[in-house]
């Protein structure tokens, strides 16, 4: 064999190995992101006005008619106070990024929220109004996690 030919050999071999790595990261990962409201499924940090976050979301995928599922949301800074409801897509631009939501978290926490989920689904932009004032808050994906953590899970850390 000519050391081209090896050479080429090598070059076929790699990208193919290449191309198995790439298959392998893109199967673990198996989240769908052609729409806003699939994006948004999972757990998210909320982050105000500090770089730690003050909150997370957690979100289960839409079910039926009415596209509707389950919200919880977890307060760090309140010893983990834990809201749990529900949440329905009342909008959403399905080829672009933003989604409309009525989040149902209790008597206090009924609101309608527009969230910019960018294209990838790392990051998102979370605003509602409430009476005159308007809130704006970033969010970071965190995980696939659908469902918060336990407070036995949270008291140890996890």
């Amino acid at each position: 064999m000519t050391p081209w030919r090896v050479l080429t050999v090598l070059i076929i071999c790699g990208l193919a190995a290449l191309n198995f790595v790439k298959y392998q990261e893109a199967s673990k990962n198996s989240r769908l992101l052609d729409s806003p409201s699939k994006r948004l499924i999972g757990h998210w940090q909320l982050y105000s006005r500090s770089e730690l976050p003050s909150y997370e979301f957690f979100f289960s995928p839409t079910d039926g008619d009415l596209r509707s599922g389950n919200v919880a949301m977890l307060d760090n800074f309140e010893d983990h106070f834990l809201l749990r409801g529900e949440y329905r897509v009342l909008g959403e631009t399905v080829s672009g990024t933003r989604l409309v939501i009525r989040q149902d978290l209790g008597n206090q926490a009924v609101r309608q929220v527009t969230i910019l989920v960018s294209r990838d689904g790392s990051s998102a932009l979370y605003w509602y109004y409430n009476g005159e004032e308007e809130f704006k808050q970033r969010m970071i994906y965190v995980d696939d996690r659908t469902t918060p953590p336990s407070l036995q899970e949270l008291r140890d850390g996890s």
